[in-house]
């Protein structure tokens, strides 16, 4: 065998090196055993490793021979190396080796030892050159044979190779652990799955391979509980169309975006889908749930902002309806001897008017333009009177039954408790649908402690009216009871409810010191109990005195460019004893007292008219005339502005008693 090759034996001991070497883990490792095996196993009489730091112009140790033939740790030793020394040159060249001859040898201290052989072999990793292996024959001074230089150079690939999948697997480690911290920490739901499929290569379930504590948030489904099941073993009523687009994930491999709502765990997430490998398929999810509700919120108050604009302008043009029915029945009956049957016949009329005028007030609640008007109220009359509305609009598959106690007084608004009423009946009867059933509301007080009254919710023990309202339905689930109050939150089909009768119904019994409860107890069918603080006798102002019409010889100045409303508010005013004249122009009324101040006693104004408001007409006429009392009329809440003597407001539809009395009021405040 030819000098320059090395030995069979050496050979051998190289591929045992080199497969000693490659069960190490790191690069630190492998270099301190490489440098001991290399003396050890391979005859080298010195030798070290050094590799290229990010600055190209320097290498830095590892490990290394001392004079004594002992390992040296170099790992915190850097070398400067010049671009035409013979070390830049094994970086640069392809060759096998270079070999220098009558170099200087280094001590560990790098202090000139003697002169002699140093062989230089590049590690390689690829078309790039990372590092440089030296041996020298420091310690002999004996010639290197050329046979060694060539095993050193087949060392040094070796090495070369080691390191460089060393450094991979180090980075590939690396790089899992980031993306295992990444998979845990993040915010979004993550997931890899794999995908189930027949016979036929369709997909019918997936099976959950790892989630991040993000997904086990969002769903509610621990680690634990659905590594290793599959989907269909965890929920069993997941929708197909869920496992149909991550089956065009897993077999397709293209990535896809979607939004999807998950009824069995009752939450909105955008899914983001990709395959890392075929029939596997990743996901992270986002939970919007809350934002698509607030969207829905946000929605929903527009279109009831609106429905409310519009309301509003409904009531006012028909309050100005009611208002001329209410009026011209006024002064019919009026004219009429009470008991005779023609008058009976327009008492009812006004009953009828007045259920509306109760509807309209409603309406305006509704879009937030009436006053809320506390004041004692008869809680029995209004539950009759809801009765009664009830027994007329309600299917004939409901029966209602009705257990009344008389005189039950509190404090409140009557059309807001009138709402209340009419929600839970609604929400009753929709609960009784197709079939129908029995609706039963019943009236009495009740007298509870502290500790019931702590239960309900209510501010302080004592006296306090009950009124429940059963139906029976199917009750509510259980699962929902605790949201059923909530605004906006609806069991009823999309598009039938707005989520706002229970929850306004909760809000107006609180906002009146009470509490609206459900009785989740209660079998069959559902019973809600609203609970108002009772009003004594003395408390109470009693049943309602006969309509007095205050009378009046004053000259009335009546503003309003309704003809129908005008000309019975003018009637109703002579009749009182008034002198009365009509205008439907603003600017004619302010012409009108232009031309004399002193003309009228009282004005009467619209609010809502062509080219002026009542508020705008009140302040010309009060620069006009000051001390000029100024009655306006309107269907709208008002805003605050001036408050005085001169200035009042009669709310419309109003009745001829109602009519007088603010004028009388307006006048007598003036004095």
């Amino acid at each position: 065998m030819a000098s320059g090759v090395p030995s069979a034996e050496k050979l051998v001991e190289l591929h045992e090196v080199t497969l000693e070497l490659a069960t190490l883990d790191t690069e630190d490792e492998l270099c301190r055993r490489a440098v001991e095996l290399g003396l050890e196993r391979l005859g080298f009489e010195r030798m070290s490793i050094w590799m290229v730091t990010d600055d190209p112009r320097w290498i830095r140790g590892t490990f290394g021979v001392d004079e004594d033939g002992s390992i040296r740790d170099e790992r915190g030793d850097t070398v400067g190396i010049d671009p035409d020394s013979t070390s830049q040159r094994a970086l640069d060249s392809r060759r096998r080796y270079i070999k220098q001859e009558l170099t200087d040898l280094h001590d560990p201290d790098y202090n000139v030892v003697g002169q002699g052989q140093t062989g230089i072999a590049a590690l390689w990793s690829g078309h790039q050159s990372f590092g440089v292996m030296y041996i020298d024959n420091g310690l002999t001074k004996q010639p290197i044979p050329t046979a060694q230089l060539e095993l050193q150079a087949l060392y040094a690939s070796a090495v070369g190779h080691l390191i460089t999948r060393v450094r991979g697997e180090q980075a590939l480690r690396e790089s899992q652990r980031q993306f295992q911290s990444l998979f845990e920490n993040m915010l979004d739901g993550a997931a890899l799955h794999e995908i189930i499929t027949d016979e036929n290569g369709h997909p019918i379930d997936y099976r959950f391979l790892a989630v991040n504590p993000a997904f086990e948030s969002m769903t509610g489904l621990t680690r634990d509980q659905i590594v290793g099941r599959t989907v269909r073993e965890l929920l069993p009523g997941i929708d197909q169309e869920w496992i149909d687009e991550y089956g065009r994930v897993a077999l397709g491999g293209t990535p896809r975006r979607f939004e999807r709502h998950s009824p069995e765990l009752g939450r909105q997430y955008i899914v983001s889908a990709f395959s890392p490998r075929p029939r596997q398929f990743g996901v992270t999810m986002m939970d919007v749930t809350e934002q698509r509700q607030a969207q829905e919120r946000l929605r929903r108050t527009q279109r009831l902002e609106s429905l409310g604009v519009l309301a509003g302008g409904i009531a006012h043009d028909f309050n100005n309806i009611l208002g001329a029915i209410m009026g011209y029945t006024e002064i019919t009956q009026a004219e009429m001897t009470p008991g005779t049957t023609e008058w009976s016949n327009l008492e009812s009329v006004l009953s009828a008017a007045n259920r509306a005028k109760e509807l309209v007030e409603q309406v305006l609640a509704f879009s937030r333009q009436a006053e809320v008007r506390m004041a004692p109220t008869d809680l029995s009359s209004l539950v009759r009177e809801a009765v009664k509305f009830l027994r007329a609009s309600l299917p004939a598959t409901v029966d209602i039954h009705e257990d009344v106690q008389p005189a039950s007084w509190v404090m409140g608004d009557p059309t807001q408790i009138h709402q209340v009423i009419m929600n839970l009946c609604t929400n009753a009867q929709q609960a009784m649908r197709p079939d129908g059933g029995s609706l039963t509301l019943e009236l009495r007080s009740e007298r509870l402690d502290d500790s019931r009254a702590a239960g309900l919710g209510l501010p302080a023990e004592g006296d306090y009216v009950r009124l429940d309202v059963t139906d029976t339905g199917p009750g509510v689930d259980r699962t929902v009871r605790d949201r059923i109050f909530e605004p906006f939150f609806t069991t009823k089909p999309t598009g039938e409810g707005t989520g706002l009768g229970l929850a306004t119904a909760h809000g107006i019994a609180t906002s009146h010191g009470g509490a609206l409860t459900l009785d989740a107890d209660h079998s069959p069918g559902a019973r809600f109990s609203l609970h108002l603080p009772r009003l004594t006798t003395r408390q109470a102002h009693g049943e309602p005195v006969a309509r007095r019409v205050p009378e009046g010889t004053e000259r009335v100045l009546v503003v309003d460019d309704d003809p129908a409303l005008a000309g019975v508010t003018e009637r109703m005013l002579h009749q009182a004893g008034y002198a009365v004249s009509v205008t439907s122009s603003p600017v004619d009324a302010l012409e009108q007292l232009r031309a004399d101040p002193t003309a009228f006693d009282v004005v009467l104004t619209d609010h809502t008219m062509p080219r002026m408001t009542g508020e705008q007409l009140r302040r010309e006429l009060h620069a006009l005339s000051p001390g000029l009392p100024v009655v306006t009329m309107s269907g709208y809440r008002l805003g605050s502005g001036e408050t005085s003597p001169q200035s009042a407001v009669l709310p419309k539809p109003f009745t001829r008693a109602e009519l007088t009395a603010a004028v009388r009021a307006a006048l007598d405040s003036a004095r």
